[in-house]
């Protein structure tokens, strides 16, 4: 069983995250996220209840447009609405809201990582994780809150 793990934990590509982040250390969150976010191929999918416009104006960057962009939040400011307006101009992005969410979770294609904290307020003035979990375990769940949150963009 340990030399089956020792050959998966090979054939999965090293992220590079540190996990674990202390106050202050938002630029290593970013570094990590976005490290995560690259690694998709064909989609990215982000739940975070609490959104501001960094979502573009830091982390959308490290998602090429060839990739789809899903977002799901509870709560879209206007300011969030109108930047998430400007960039669905670029044809691979979709915006839901729905209440039914609380944590914040991150989708890189069949890979998922779980966050404690929302991206806007990471490791500002607070410790925070980053964690890697079982794909196949959170994905329906998220898809299913997907299928019935309300299509803002």
């Amino acid at each position: 069983l340990r030399s089956c793990l020792a050959e998966l934990k090979l054939d999965l590509p090293d992220t590079g995250v540190k996990g674990v982040y202390e106050p202050g250390e938002e630029y290593e969150y970013y570094r990590d996220v976005a490290a995560c976010l690259r690694l998709a191929t064909s989609e990215i999918f982000i739940i975070d209840p609490y959104l501001s416009k960094e979502i573009f104006e830091v982390y959308a960057n490290a998602i090429p447009r060839t990739v789809r962009f899903r977002l799901l939040s509870a709560n879209v400011p206007a300011d969030v609405r109108t930047l998430a307006q400007k960039y669905a101009s670029g044809g691979n992005f979709e915006l839901r809201e729905s209440k039914l969410i609380h944590d914040r979770v991150l989708f890189a294609d069949s890979r998922v990582w779980l966050s404690g904290q929302s991206l806007k307020d990471a490791a500002k003035k607070k410790p925070t994780y980053i964690v890697e979990h079982d794909e196949k375990l959170q994905r329906p769940i998220y898809e299913q809150i997907w299928s019935s949150a309300s299509k803002l963009i």
